[in-house]
């Protein structure tokens, strides 16, 4: 048997660039000739144990193909490698047991996974069975996130290898060792063809806005196969942009264009074959043309939340997603509002006031402008970011639709970025709508009290009464938890947004109930947004119901720490509708009581006789509990179980 225990398996092609082969070893005797020669391109070998090692790693681009043993965890300078692979769009495979060290480290490269120790004796793919050491101890994948896709399995119910469709990160639960020798060229060659063939890049380019007209964003395309089709949902970060409009390039004459303008920021942007494909190559394949509106100030992002890219050969592609951003920055302090400010009629609200500076401030002055007749200003609260020694005065609180702070002391507001005041308001209009906040006569000092040039930008206040009330639900089982969003409307809806805060792991299930559009995106590390409509001129959610269930492994302690953000519900219309939401309710596990209601009832006969007749939809902690036979399956056995227990 060939003593090898590769672990990484990093790989990324661009047009006209064939990569180099590393191999990377911790001894001499793990790599043999007979396993260099299963490569195409004759190996470089590099050992882990030498002083210049981390030095080594330097000569190697995301161009290559690399294998790497290891047998011990990771070190600092190893994961950052690792990581930075990552983000320059590197292809990994994964081989190997005692990996799993850091679980915020695997989270964030491999899609939420982790490993346990199976006994196992083969190894099955769709095509091919490998055989592995006869009771030997291997290790088996589970949780398998949203974006991830099953390679192998040892059975029908042990995942051996995952594929992450997000990263194109491959992860196996074994050493290649355990692969027998007649199997290992094969199985070479196969995780080489998953990692090279069928990967293009999408990416959203960076512009800056000059002041004077539109905003091109350019929407670019890496790609060596001919496309056929092109689908995918950007977000805005912000209402800055408006009049959307696509203009195709040279390279995507030959395609059917449409832009639709989705609610909460967000744009389904499809490209048809019409004439002639997208053929090979690297570079703009369209410009979106926007309008920034008045306010636009700062930076803000475009993210692609999700994509799908079809070959001429009706392959789907694995898809890389690079965002951007558009600057409406100038090289000067700016004072900004956070987004999204809601007050409902009649009742309290805050406001931040941001300052993003590169030099240090003495002191402000400045004026808020009221409209009085809706929104009173209650009282302006310094942050954190303002020194302790510093007097903040205030002028006409309340009275007036002129309100001056000043602020000023012996030290410094250090360079940074963040809120500065936290403005606490009172809606006491009779009308629903928008009320504006505007920022005039602004002085900002520098360290030598010297007036200094600055950019603001006021920010609008909605003044709403709740058209969805909200009860956002926990359920636990003892491996999942399940996030519900139940609803009653007063009026109707077709779509909705949310963030889903302090978020440590990707979403494991994401499940809707009704006939319509939904995606969950892990969008900065800590955040999961969800955006769902009803994809029709005339659809609209019911009247009540449950919007959806996002389940979470257990280890990821949501009710503690989730924080809701960002919710908006819109018609189909555009026209935004507000809402309410009512405290967190967290139920424990218990099995059998599938709507965690704390007792075994006729309801949870009814949700366990719907879901077998695939009328509802469960997620994993409800699933995990309806299994009252502890069978791996929800069958009339557990229906049949669930009555017993429930008479006695």
């Amino acid at each position: 048997m060939i003593r090898l225990k590769f672990i990484f398996l990093v790989i990324i092609y661009t047009e006209l660039c064939l990569p180099r082969t590393f191999l990377i070893s911790n001894s001499n005797s793990s790599l043999t000739e007979i396993a260099v020669s299963f490569f195409s391109n004759t190996p470089s070998i590099l050992y882990s144990n030498e002083t210049s090692f981390i030095d080594s790693l330097e000569v190697i681009t995301e161009h290559d193909l690399v294998f790497w043993e290891k047998e011990t965890p990771f070190t600092v300078l190893e994961k950052n490698f690792i990581s930075n692979f990552n983000i320059s769009g590197g292809s990994l495979a994964l081989f190997g047991k005692d990996i799993y060290d850091d679980s915020n480290f695997f989270i964030e490269n491999f899609g939420g996974t982790f490993l346990r120790n199976n006994i196992s004796s083969t190894l099955i793919n769709q095509l091919d069975t490998f055989n592995l050491l006869l009771n030997s101890q291997t290790i088996e994948i589970q949780q398998v996130d949203l974006n991830s896709n099953v390679l192998l399995k040892y059975n029908e119910y042990e995942i051996a290898s995952i594929q992450n469709f997000t990263s194109n990160f491959i992860l196996n639960g074994f050493f290649i060792e355990e692969v027998s020798s007649n199997d290992l060229e094969r199985f070479i060659m196969y995780i080489e063809q998953k990692l090279v063939k069928d990967k293009v890049l999408l990416k959203v380019g960076n512009t800056g806005f000059d002041g004077l007209s539109s905003i091109d964003v350019p929407i670019e395309l890496d790609n060596e196969q001919n496309i056929k089709s092109i689908s995918f949902i950007l977000n805005i970060e912000n209402d800055y942009l408006s009049e959307f409009n696509l203009i195709p390039t040279q390279r995507s004459l030959g395609m059917q264009w449409q832009l639709i303008d989705l609610p909460f920021g967000n744009l389904n942007i499809i490209a048809e074959f019409n004439s002639e494909y997208i053929s090979s190559g690297d570079g703009a394949i369209a410009y979106i043309d926007a309008m920034p509106n008045s306010n636009a100030v700062g930076k803000i992002s475009l993210k692609i939340m999700e994509s799908t890219i079809i070959d001429s050969s009706e392959n789907q592609l694995t898809v890389i997603h690079d965002n951007g951003e558009v600057n409406f920055e100038s090289e000067v302090p700016l004072l900004y509002f956070s987004d999204n400010n809601l007050v409902q009629m009649s009742e309290y609200s805050n406001i931040e006031l941001n300052l993003k500076n590169d030099m240090p401030i003495s002191g402000f002055q400045l004026c808020f402008e009221f409209d009085s007749d809706n929104i009173l200003f209650i009282e302006g609260l310094q942050s954190d970011r303002i020194p302790s020694d510093w007097w903040v005065g205030q002028f006409g609180l309340g009275s007036n639709d002129d309100i001056q702070i000043a602020s000023l002391g012996f030290s410094n507001i250090p360079p940074g970025d963040g809120p500065i005041l936290n403005i606490e308001i009172l809606s006491v209009g009779e009308v629903y709508g928008s009320s504006q906040v505007g920022i005039c006569d602004v002085y900002l000092f520098n360290e030598n009290s010297e007036s200094i040039e600055n950019q603001f930008s006021n920010t609008d206040i909605l003044i709403f009464h709740p058209d969805i009330f909200i009860t956002p639900h926990i359920i636990k089982s003892p491996n999942y938890v399940d996030i519900i969003l139940s609803y009653n409307a007063e009026d109707s809806f077709s779509g909705f947004q949310l963030d889903l805060l302090n978020i440590d792991e990707p979403i494991e299930e994401l499940l809707v109930y009704f006939e319509s559009y939904i995606t969950g995106n892990f969008i900065n590390g800590t955040t999961s947004r969800i955006l769902g409509f009803i994809d029709s001129e005339v659809g609209y959610y019911p009247e009540n119901g449950n919007l959806f269930i996002a389940s979470f492994n257990y280890l990821n302690s949501l009710e503690n720490y989730v924080e809701f953000d960002n919710l908006m519900f819109s018609d189909n219309q555009g026209e935004i509708k507000y809402s309410e939401i009512q405290p967190l309710n967290i139920n424990e596990s218990l099995n059998g009581d599938v709507d965690s209601s704390g007792i075994l009832d006729i309801k949870d006969l009814l949700i366990l006789k719907e879901y077998l007749n695939s009328n509802l939809v469960l997620g994993l902690a409800q699933k995990e509990n309806a299994d009252i036979d502890f069978d791996g399956n929800i069958t009339i056995t557990d229906i049949i179980v669930l009555i017993q227990m429930a008479l006695r």
